[in-house]
């Protein structure tokens, strides 16, 4: 006879529950593992072979605020609107406090650029005025090392480097893949990026789902459930997901039945790259070959995405489509609150046209 697993406190209960609670046995009475209550609301049981306790995983602790966000959505939203609507509050809270701060220092560094440009002008005559050097190549480098040495030189003063720029790009991806990774776990879907860099980094721990392998092998071999290890491994699984979907893809759980969400992430982030204004471009100077290459790249990529994640769950596809439409409208209120200068062009106030002059009856303007 198959021995029984504990199985942790679940929220919604289902069918497939009920069936699962019949086909499990309880341990005898005279153990010490004995209880008087239902084994499918007893907690979670871990077996340990070293006398210390067990470690929780790193990950499980940082996950944890991302997935009461959710749950606290879904008290008052169904999975639909919670999972866009938790995309746009994250992205604004980052928007609110690290990307202004980030966007100002960016929209100050492009402002200063015609004063850079007329330094490097400066500093390129001097040089040349003053002499010394033994070839062009020489003459070169030393220009180029004074230029970089005098714009350095403003940018400490005014504060406006661009190192601020590339760690608030740097962040982004993180926490995108902290709640792609919270969504995963609550479908019970396969191990995402985030979860192979941690085990790649030792920081997942035994099992992320919540349970020990025994826990999930036992729970296999029970029959009688569509989850059975979802819902005896992974604490996190939220049967809601596969009945609470939109349009034509009313479950969560499953992939698009039609394929069209991977399209619709596709032409979202290719929309966002192509229309994004903070590129060399928009200050009157040409991009760099590295830019031009890593756009293109990215562009590639975009276009990429909608063939290759057609079998994606479609929550995870859900919640990508949210987050890049969060992306593009927070951008759309930074470009409004700290703008960039764009290349020199006509002034789009009205001008104050001057009066004609007066002509005197002689014939003659006052100017003569």
């Amino acid at each position: 006879m198959l021995t029984s697993r504990i199985l942790p406190p679940l929220r919604h209960h289902t069918p497939q529950l009920a069936q699962l609670r019949q086909t499990t046995t309880r341990f005898p009475a005279n153990t010490t593992t004995a209880t008087t209550t239902s084994p499918l609301f007893r907690p979670l049981a871990r077996r340990s072979f070293h006398a210390t306790a067990p470690q929780n995983s790193a990950l499980d602790a940082w996950l944890y605020l991302p997935h009461e966000l959710l749950q606290t959505l879904h008290v008052a939203l169904p999975w639909y609107a919670a999972i866009p609507v938790s995309a746009f509050l994250v992205r604004g809270l980052l928007v609110t406090t690290l990307g202004s701060r980030s966007r100002s220092l960016t929209s100050r560094y492009v402002a200063l650029h015609p004063l850079r440009q007329a330094i490097g002008v400066k500093v390129r005559d001097q040089m040349l005025r003053k002499g010394g050097m033994r070839g062009p190549r020489e003459a070169k480098v030393a220009v180029m090392k004074a230029i970089r040495r005098e714009t350095g030189a403003l940018d400490r003063r005014w504060r406006c480097t661009l190192l601020g720029s590339f760690g608030w790009t740097l962040l982004q991806l993180p926490l995108w893949f902290t709640m792609t990774e919270v969504v995963r776990r609550m479908g019970g879907f396969r191990d995402g990026l985030l979860r192979m860099g941690m085990n790649a980094l030792g920081l997942a721990g035994e099992n992320s789902a919540g349970g020990d392998a025994a826990t999930a092998a036992a729970a296999a071999e029970l029959a009688g459930s569509s989850y059975p290890r979802d819902i005896v491994a992974n604490p996190w699984f939220d049967a809601t997901l596969g009945h609470e979907g939109m349009l034509w893809f009313p479950s969560l759980l499953d992939a698009d039945p039609l394929g069209a969400l991977s399209y619709v992430v596709s032409a979202l982030m290719f929309a966002n790259v192509y229309v994004t204004k903070n590129t060399a471009g928009s200050v009157g100077t040409e991009p760099t070959r590295f830019q031009r290459m890593l756009r293109r790249t990215l562009l590639g990529v975009s276009l990429a995405i909608g063939p290759l994640c057609t079998d994606l769950p479609a929550g995870l596809l859900l919640y990508w489509a949210s987050s890049t439409m969060s992306v593009i409208a927070w951008n759309q209120y930074l470009d409004w609150k700290f703008p960039v200068v764009r290349n020199f062009g006509a002034c789009k106030r009205p001008l104050l046209l001057m009066p004609p002059p007066k002509i005197r009856s002689g014939g003659r303007s006052p100017a003569t």
